[in-house]
Order: structure tokens, then C-alpha cells, then sequence
């Protein structure tokens, strides 16, 4: 593809995800109070979240087999989660 339409691309993807963000990213509701907890769980100031990924294995799909192997040939998907000093995990 031509740098002008993998550009033109990549801005209208960017600006599609943006215009759903309020409904997908969720603020805590406060946020002075979320900051104090990881402060005082291990010092880190300034902190509202942590955030992780993994590959939970599967088994082969049907379908798109292909699409499901990671890096290291193994069936999986690509799983991320997010939680506050009080441990409330969420999946994306």
C-alpha cells in the first residue's frame, strides 16, 4: 500500500476509536482516592491503574486457524487486564 492510504487508514481508525472511547474507558470515579490507595500499597505516586496481558491457550479453532497462533506456535488468545490498588480486575 501507498504511505498516503496506510496513513489515511490509520488516521480514520484512530479517529473511529477515539469517538467510542467514552463508552470503552471508564475513569475511576474518584480519582484523588484511587491515587492514595497505590500510594500507600507501594509508594507509586500518581497511579489511577496496572495493567497486564497473557495468552490463555485454546484450542485450535475451525475456522482462521492460522490467526490464533502466537509467537510461540501455540494456540491462545490475548487476553489484558486492568485493577486498582483493591484488586477490581477488568478484562478487555
Amino acid at each position: 500500500l501507498h504511505k498516503g492510504t496506510v496513513s489515511r487508514i490509520v488516521s480514520d481508525v484512530l479517529t473511529s476509536l477515539c469517538n467510542k472511547r467514552d463508552e470503552f474507558i471508564k475513569w475511576p470515579r474518584n480519582v484523588d482516592e484511587t491515587r492514595g490507595d497505590f500510594y500507600r500499597l507501594n509508594g507509586f505516586p500518581n497511579v489511577l491503574g496496572a495493567i497486564d496481558g497473557t495468552h490463555v491457550r485454546i484450542q485450535a479453532p475451525s475456522e482462521d486457524e492460522a490467526s490464533f497462533v502466537n509467537r510461540k506456535g501455540v494456540h491462545s488468545v490475548n487476553v489484558q487486564a486492568i485493577c486498582d490498588a483493591r484488586d477490581k480486575t477488568f478484562l478487555i
